[in-house]
């Protein structure tokens, strides 16, 4: 029930387009890790702690403000409510950083990144830390992030 409460959360979120559902688990170490969507990025973190699926809402990040969604999941696949998330973005060939976004917890393991300013195109690192009663773990994504079409 959760999880059809988070679906029906993203199909009627502002700014967001309906992503088509389509699970794959992974297995690692012992856990169990559900990926809900197609159009997304997952990743398991560093220790095993977490699944991490990002949702951009069907688009790419591009350059300037960007708001996602994050699904984040213990190695029980259960889903992880109240934990305490930060979203740091940086361009490691450039030595840029960005802002520290805002992040908010939507209930059901769902999380709202707002405000993710990416200042140019290329390749970006985004890393995800997740601290949920102590155990603190992160996953980091590299992405290439492409102009804003205006």
């Amino acid at each position: 029930m959760k999880l059809f409460n988070a679906i029906i959360c993203l199909m009627l979120a502002p700014g967001f387009y309906f992503i088509a559902s389509a699970e794959k688990v992974h297995f690692q170490d012992g856990g169990r890790y559900t990926q809900h969507f197609n159009d997304s990025l997952f990743k398991i973190t560093e220790k095993g702690e977490y699944g991490i699926e990002t949702l951009w809402g069907g688009k790419e990040l591009k350059t300037g403000k960007n708001d996602i969604k994050l699904v984040v999941r213990n190695k029980k696949d259960q889903d992880v409510e109240g934990a305490r998330i930060t979203v740091e973005a940086s361009m490691p060939q450039h030595g840029h950083e960005a802002p520290m976004p805002r992040v908010k917890d939507e209930a059901n393991g769902l999380y709202r990144v707002k405000g993710l300013r990416l200042s140019m195109p290329g390749k970006w690192r985004i890393k995800i830390t997740v601290d949920k009663d102590g155990a603190v773990d992160s996953a980091v994504f590299d992405v290439l992030v492409k102009s804003e079409i205006r």
